[in-house]
């Protein structure tokens, strides 16, 4: 039996290995195509696109920004990258001259754009815009919570 996957299936995960431990972990932002791209809008209420090559220099120094807050909101905001040598009719439709692009779509329609490699904080308050989220609750969360933690020990 083959172990590709068909363009229908769910988008792959990406995979980070950390040469450090030699242990592979499972990350938040999902591999899109051109298909998966479709299903990806229509499921999810928020979705933050990282258009990108793999060629592109900016476009690899944002990947660790994209990941960092994938992780971050995980539970509220889908995040997906999708290659746009290899899915060219995505990155047309949506006007992709420059990458790194970020998309942000709420609903489906598009809310914010982002072009070029920007600071983390940049992306962030763009998602918490864009998505209605407030930050700086999630920041006091962030540090209570870590106060706490130090407070155990």
């Amino acid at each position: 039996m083959s172990q590709e996957r068909s363009k229908t299936e769910e988008p792959l995960w990406l995979i980070a290995y950390d040469i450090e431990s030699e242990n592979t972990k499972e990350t938040v932002v999902a591999n899109l195509d051109d298909e998966s791209f479709k299903r990806s809008v229509t499921a999810h209420p928020f979705l933050l696109v990282d258009f990108w090559a793999p060629w592109c220099g900016p476009c690899k120094a944002m990947a660790p920004v994209i990941e960092e807050l994938a992780e971050k909101y995980a539970d509220k905001v889908f995040m997906g990258k999708i290659d746009i040598d290899e899915n060219p009719k995505t990155a047309d439709s949506y006007g992709v001259r420059s990458i790194p692009t970020l998309v942000l779509l709420k609903d489906g329609q598009e809310v914010d754009r982002i072009v070029g490699s920007v600071p983390k904080g940049t992306v962030e308050k763009a998602v918490a815009k864009a998505f209605s989220f407030d930050i700086h609750e999630e920041r006091l969360t962030e540090v209570l919570k870590k106060k706490r933690e130090r407070q155990r020990f």
